[in-house]
């Protein structure tokens, strides 16, 4: 009997994956579909960002980086077409002929081995590259690298491994281009929020007599007696309300150190630590996990900026190196090693001035209005509230606000 007929295809075809696959890989296919999809809609969304993840949690770390988008576009989008395309052509098992097995036999275990180098390329990014968790991608990659694991899985039981050359070789250009696309491709960054300067925002005085008159009059700053990167009395004075867990904050603050070194001696940072933990913060909600940390770092910086003013910037590149927060532990054998610690002890028991500033910091991030971190404050100067686009982007408003020169 001829059996090459057309007609619908039978799990024991040697081209078929077993129907307990490909019912499993429907099912998990189609979560993760939902799970792109709705990654892809929260892009749209305001906020911008999934349910459990905050401004500046490792989730928003990781969705507002470059390997979020191929040529500008959220990668959920080429994501959710592998998984359409999976769903597909095991659809189309039910129905194909003969001559069309092949095909998809080829199309779905191409794309399985897809997903499996895709999940380790992303899971990768993540865990070694930006150090940082986002919960629902890693959830889209594991549910991707188990409908792969198991569609290649059976090609090999059915077909054996010589045949797989074909589908790995043409799921490795597809995972070249997207890693090329991804480096060269263009990149929209995340963009900051401007916020008008008040109109009674001054800088006046010079030494110990300066004051920085910042919130239409309701956030004073006295550069002698804050921590200040450059010279405190520079015609040009940017006051930062950070966070040293907070990523954007950490990024931020290497633009502003970069364009310090681009544009010498023509504005200095004042770097006011305002914690995004509910701990020392009476405005802030919820503390996350990353935060957890955040009021105790905030005091060590400022105890060591006390003990010794002149290590306080050693101390602060140090603490934003990481792309993950220093644990308080590792951060406070660091300060002890930097300066005396005794003193640095004494400081953090008794020196009620640091709790004082910090509140103070706080305060004037509540009257800012802003809703995210970190926050640019100059008289004259549209604040800059979050994360600038990139480090160019940052310099431009610079030198056209400031008027700064190479």
């Amino acid at each position: 009997m001829n059996t090459s007929t057309s007609g619908p295809a039978s799990d024991t075809s040697i081209d078929v994956p077993a129907s307990w696959v490909r019912t499993t890989c429907l099912l998990l296919s189609t979560i993760a579909l939902g799970v792109a999809v709705y990654l892809y809609s929260t892009s749209l969304a305001e906020s911008g960002r999934p349910l459990g993840c905050g401004e500046n949690s490792g989730c928003a770390e990781v969705l507002t980086s470059r390997w979020s988008q191929v040529f500008g576009i959220p990668v959920s989008i080429p994501a959710a077409l592998v998984y359409g395309g999976v769903l597909a052509t095991l659809a189309g098992f039910s129905f194909a002929s003969v001559s069309q097995r092949s095909a998809l036999w080829l199309a779905v275990t191409t794309l399985g081995i897809v997903l499996i180098m895709s999940a380790a390329w992303f899971v990768g990014l993540q865990v070694f590259h930006l150090e940082a968790i986002c919960p629902w991608c890693m959830t889209e990659h594991g549910l991707g690298c188990a409908v792969g694991v198991l569609l290649l899985g059976s090609a090999i039981k059915n077909v054996g491994t010589k045949k797989i050359a074909l589908p790995t070789m043409l799921a490795s250009i597809m995972l070249v281009g997207l890693v090329g696309a991804q480096y060269f491709g263009e990149f929209s960054g995340p963009e900051a929020e401007r916020m008008a300067a008040g109109e009674n925002d001054s800088i006046e005085g010079e030494g110990d007599l300066r004051k920085i008159v910042l919130l239409d009059g309701k956030f004073q700053v006295t550069p002698s007696k804050v921590p200040v990167i450059g010279d405190p009395n520079s015609e040009n004075v940017i006051v930062v309300l950070a966070d040293y867990c907070c990523p954007h904050c950490r990024a931020t603050h290497n633009y502003l150190l970069s364009g310090m070194e681009k544009y010498p001696d023509q504005f200095a940072v004042v770097m006011l630590p305002m914690p995004l933990n509910s701990d020392c913060n009476p405005h802030w909600g919820e503390t996350k996990k990353r935060f957890l940390d955040s009021c105790k770092l905030a005091r060590l910086a400022l105890g060591v900026w006390k003990v010794e003013p002149e290590k306080f910037l050693e101390f602060d590149k140090w603490l934003f190196e990481t792309k993950t927060p220093r644990p308080i532990a590792e951060a406070t054998a660091k300060a002890k090693q930097m300066v005396d610690a005794a003193n640095l002890e004494s400081v953090l028991a008794s020196d009620i001035s640091i709790d004082e500033l910090i509140e103070k910091n706080v305060n004037a991030y509540a009257d800012s209005g802003a809703e995210r971190i970190p926050v640019l404050l100059s008289p004259g100067f549209s604040s800059i509230v979050g994360r600038p686009g990139s480090e160019e982007e940052l310099h431009e408003i610079l030198v056209r606000d400031f008027n700064l020169k190479p």
